[in-house]
């Protein structure tokens, strides 16, 4: 795919997604996006039977065939980085842990295939604070859902929706649980490939690799979610219309720091260099 055609492929789909964005605004009109705080600590559920909606909304199915090896994810689906254009960071994801919205980051520090179909097995590095809990699990997919829109537009890639379940502990009683989601798309040239769709991280609304759920931290389960970028549920924790506002109720210095991680340089020519601060990851991965 030539340089030109990439550039307009993703003009259209940021038209395109910020339409499905809206749609998926609607469909998870629920409590979570009433800029109401959370009454409970497990939305998972919730989300899982929403995601299950897209089934009466995409062009079909694909679960079965994903399952059957059809379809793939690319290398570097779940890999632990952000997309600064003109290139890609190492960097966590941000998240939020219990009903008063603590900031934590949480880095995938492996994800494998295993020999039973649509499972992964997963190493997760969960920073609470100054607590980094290395997490081993599993993370499995129990939807695939497809869309098709060349008919409107040659251009746009095929779309495809993730549903699944990832669980993680460790010997300490730490234990994660919940619903994930994850956008991808596929292209005309290799539309078995499944590639993470971040064509449109610049734009308002933007979310993708999602969790929702809960994690036993001494002894208590408290809410968690983390998304890239914007979370699935708001509550009145985000109270953005375009870009993500943290409500000053829950603001702190944790969340300040985490505002201002990058550092960004440009060299003689312009060029934009950004890097993670402070890459504390580095001394967990094995």
């Amino acid at each position: 795919m030539t340089y030109a055609v990439f550039n307009y492929l993703c003009k259209n789909v940021i038209t395109m997604k910020i339409l499905f964005s809206a749609f998926l605004c609607i469909t998870l009109a629920l409590v979570a996006w009433g800029g109401e705080p959370p009454v409970k600590d497990d939305y998972s559920r919730d989300y899982m039977t929403d995601l299950l909606l897209f089934e009466s909304k995409c062009d079909r199915p694909v679960t079965a065939e994903f399952l059957a090896g059809e379809y793939r994810l690319s290398q570097d689906f779940f890999a632990p980085t952000q997309n600064f254009d003109p290139g890609y960071v190492e960097a966590p994801v941000v998240g939020v842990l219990s009903r008063d919205f603590k900031p934590i980051e949480v880095y995938f520090s492996s994800v494998t295939t295993t020999q039973a179909p649509g499972l992964f097995d997963v190493d997760i590095l969960f920073k609470n604070g100054k607590d980094v809990y290395s997490l081993q699990g599993s993370l499995s997919f129990n939807a695939v859902y497809f869309w098709d829109d060349r008919q409107e537009d040659y251009y746009c890639p095929y779309t495809f929706i993730l549903v699944g379940t990832l669980v993680a502990s460790d010997d300490s009683g730490h234990a994660l649980s919940g619903t994930y989601s994850a956008t991808g798309y596929a292209t005309e040239d290799n539309p078995n490939l499944i590639l993470l769709d971040d064509l449109n991280v610049v734009a308002d609304g933007y979310e993708n690799r999602c969790f929702v759920g809960t994690i036993d931290i001494d002894g208590k389960k408290e809410l968690c979610m983390w998304s890239d970028y914007r979370m699935p549920y708001r509550f009145d924790f985000d109270t953005g219309d375009g870009e993500m506002m943290i409500n000053p109720k829950y603001n702190s210095p944790e969340w300040d720091a985490l505002s201002d991680r990058f550092d960004t340089t440009r060299d003689s020519q312009g060029k934009r260099t950004v890097k993670y601060r402070n890459p504390w990851w580095t001394q967990y991965k094995k």
